[in-house]
């Protein structure tokens, strides 16, 4: 029953996602088909990561969870901007991540996030939130601030004004639930993708549709389940979604 079966014993996981790449490679190269079967998901996505390496793409029929999605990654991002008080980190990935419109063209929020981070960032250390960077701005415009990576022109004020007001209004009903002692899971859901429809602003991002389901089906749950201090929503939310998945 085992003739032909070969067994590795790999040391790491990512060793082993590269074994079964490796063996998968070779099989192609041989002109011959290939099936991975595994119900580890996050070892069907190193396999998938290592073997894109070779130019091979997978189809995955099991999809991939809603979390780690395009949509479920651009979700994550907007709960750490608001649950980090917009730091810096986190405002900068939440503006480079593709997804991310707030109405604008791609190219006119590069070029904004580009303002935001070489003349308000870059070398300087603002104070908490956007408040903190509102007054870097004024402050790099006035020309009272040393050394700016970018000096900022009066014309270039009020886009950036505006685009930290629409980040606030985003994120105003997030702030909110932070600042309860207790909520729950419905309101946490709603929340975010009221904040996620005004970061993406009609872009079309890969598990949109599956979010907006799951977003409907925390809607029906509204009032429901154990309320909870607003701690560790990152963790919160990857198990709200656990089972969704975007095929």
């Amino acid at each position: 029953a085992s003739e032909g079966l070969s067994v590795i014993r790999a040391r790491t996981e990512d060793e082993e996602a590269r074994a079964v790449a490796l063996a998968a490679r070779q099989a192609l190269a041989d002109n011959k088909t290939v099936g991975i079967i595994t119900p580890d998901r996050n070892l069907a996505r190193r396999i998938a990561a290592e073997l894109r390496r070779f130019g091979v793409e997978v189809d995955d029929a099991a999809g991939v969870p809603l979390f780690q999605s395009a949509a479920g990654r651009l979700l994550r991002q907007i709960l750490a901007l608001a649950t980090n008080g917009c730091a810096a980190v986190d405002l900068m990935a939440l503006l480079r991540n593709r997804a991310t419109s707030f109405g604008h063209s791609r190219a006119a929020l590069a070029a904004l996030a580009d303002d935001i981070e070489l003349g308000l960032l870059r070398g300087q250390r603002a104070n908490p939130g956007l408040a903190g960077l509102r007054q870097l701005l004024a402050a790099n415009i006035a020309g009272t601030t040393t050394h700016p990576a970018r000096r900022l022109r009066e014309a270039d004020r009020a886009a950036i004004l505006a685009l930290f007001d629409q980040i606030d209004t985003a994120l105003a009903p997030l702030f909110a639930l932070l600042g309860e002692k207790s909520i729950r899971a419905g309101a946490l859901a709603a929340a975010l993708c009221s904040a996620f429809a005004a970061v993406a602003d009609g872009a079309d991002i890969p598990g949109r549709r599956e979010l907006a389901d799951w977003a409907r089906q925390m809607e029906s749950l509204a009032g429901e389940g154990h309320s909870f201090r607003p701690r560790q929503l990152d963790g919160v939310l990857t198990a709200l979604m656990l089972g969704s998945q975007v095929r």
